[in-house]
């Protein structure tokens, strides 16, 4: 008697099945730098980029930037979709400034095609 068995890691359409998340790469902005809520001040920053990538090997479904004040509100959020199967890279660049000076966290948040989900922050604060 012959008898074979065989097991694998596929889903019903015979695809692997994708359980690593996606990889997100901060550029901007900058961990301990602070700015300032004097638009007229030369010596200190005013105006906050946000740019990161989010990348994947099978693709990328969104993108998120979600930026909070120190209540947690939000005051910005940014989102960017994949509009083709082939996308494996998503980009947010985008600006920000205040006059309400206080600590900021901006959460950006990369989610693949098949669910697969990774978050990477970054603090910094407004200064009068």
């Amino acid at each position: 008697m012959l008898l074979f068995i065989h097991a694998g890691c596929t889903n019903d359409t015979g695809d692997n099945v994708d359980l690593t998340p996606p990889k997100v790469y901060v550029q901007s902005p900058i961990l301990l730098l602070d700015y300032s809520t004097d638009i007229g001040n030369d010596h200190v920053p005013y105006i906050v980029v946000f740019q990161a990538q989010a990348a994947d090997e099978t693709k990328i479904r969104s993108f998120r930037l979600t930026v909070t004040d120190s209540k947690g509100t939000i005051v910005l959020e940014k989102i960017s979709e994949s509009n083709s199967d082939t996308e494996y890279i998503l980009e947010i660049k985008e600006i920000f400034q205040t006059t309400n000076a206080g600590d900021y966290k901006a959460e950006f948040t990369a989610t693949d095609a098949n669910g697969n989900i990774t978050s990477e922050f970054v603090n910094f604060s407004y200064k009068d």
